[in-house]
Parts: C-alpha cells; structure tokens; sequence
C-alpha cells in the first residue's frame, strides 16, 4: 500500500542579499551551549568528574550531567549514550 502514495515535495529556498553576514562578530553571538554551567571552563570534567588538573584526566571525554540529559529529547540522549560506547 505505501508503494502506491505518491509524494511530492516542493523546496522553497530564498536568501536575503548582505555583505555581512552577521551584524556581531563571532564572539558576541549568544550560543545556548555557551550557558551550560558544565561547560565553563571551572567546571569542566572528564567521564570520570576528574578535573583537568588530575593526573588521570582524560581530555578526549567529558562529563555530561544526568540533570542536563533528562531535559534532553531521547534522540539526544540515545546519542549521548551511544557515543560512550
């Protein structure tokens, strides 16, 4: 039965002509991942809540805390979960 719908979708793209492409440079710009308390530079952990000043610190993981995933939608917290394996 699926075979037999067809559907068509039509794509409308316009762009707004600007010799700049943003009127705040690349630093002012608010990013909501530039909020995530987790995320500021004092408080940053690997996988394992060790700070960077640890000997067994692990830079190439990070910490992500239950409270931040539990607001996530569960295709964001599939891929977190995946991305620990």
């Amino acid at each position: 039965m699926l075979a037999d719908i067809k559907v068509q979708t039509q794509y409308i793209v316009t762009f707004e002509q600007s010799s700049t492409p943003s009127a705040l440079p690349a630093d002012d710009r608010n990013f909501p991942h530039l909020h995530f308390e987790f995320l500021q530079p004092d408080r940053v952990r690997d996988a394992q809540k060790r700070c960077p000043d640890d000997m067994q610190y692990d830079p190439k993981t990070l910490y992500v805390p239950d409270s931040f995933l539990c607001k996530q939608t569960p295709v964001c917290i599939a891929y977190c979960f995946f991305r620990e394996m």
